[in-house]
């Protein structure tokens, strides 16, 4: 979330004022940063307003921008690598953040919350 370029809450203050958020600061401190778990945090973070919400490429390059802000060493790749063209073929979107969002919307469509036919 920005506001003229300025964060105005930046990742480390929304991992601080959650629980789980608290368990992550911790293990990034720590030096074993629980990727999945952070990943899971952000996500949840973005669905739970909105179950339906379309988190769209910028939203998830913003996620791993937010992630490299707060842990400089990490790869990004690792977070989200965007859908492109290689030799031709289509590659397909991945990466840590991608797939918990993937996960998450099969849980909803399971329980009913979204519909299948739901893009996302």
């Amino acid at each position: 979330m920005t506001y003229l370029g300025w964060k105005v809450r930046n990742l480390r203050h929304r991992l601080f004022v959650n629980f789980q958020g608290k368990l992550i600061l911790h293990s990034i401190d720590q030096g074993v940063l629980n990727r999945r778990q952070l990943a899971k945090f952000l996500i949840e973070e973005k669905l739970s307003a909105d179950v339906n919400m379309k988190i769209t490429r910028k939203n998830f390059e913003d996620m791993v921008e937010e992630i490299i802000d707060l842990v400089p060493t990490e790869n990004r790749e690792i977070y989200y690598v965007p859908s492109r063209f290689v030799d031709g073929r289509k590659m397909s979107c991945k990466g840590i953040l991608y797939d918990n969002y993937c996960n998450n919307r099969k849980k909803f469509i399971k329980l009913g919350l979204i519909q299948k036919g739901h893009k996302m």
